[in-house]
């Protein structure tokens, strides 16, 4: 099965930025933990999880999450083709091996127009 877009959107702001998760809290966040199931997900709020579930505070750091999304902003819209999509578009595919790395957002099918 083909990539998806969220594949490689996920895989570019790991391994090229480093935004992974952490384990900060005591627990491991990933920024998969924030994705609803469904609705509208737009690049800054994508942005904004990566870098709640990195450790930064939004109300204290602000500059560095303005900074953050003008870098993620293109690279979101690369991968997903708009700065707004369905949260249905967030899985990562069957294929990929990389997706079972957080188990909370399990591979997917693609989904079907019942979805």
């Amino acid at each position: 099965m083909k990539m998806t877009g969220f594949d490689r959107l996920a895989g570019e702001v790991c391994a090229k930025y480093g935004f992974c998760g952490s384990g900060h809290t005591g627990v491991f966040v990933h920024f998969t933990d924030f994705l609803p199931q469904s609705g509208p997900v737009t690049a800054e709020d994508f942005t904004d999880w990566l870098l709640i579930a990195d450790g930064y505070d939004p109300e204290r750091q602000a500059e560095v999450f303005e900074q953050f999304r003008a870098i993620f902003r293109p690279i979101f819209t690369k991968h997903m083709g708009a700065d707004c999509v369905d949260a249905s578009l967030l899985y990562y595919s069957p294929a990929n091996s990389n997706g079972s790395f957080h188990p909370r957002r399990w591979a997917k099918t693609q989904p079907g127009p019942e979805s």
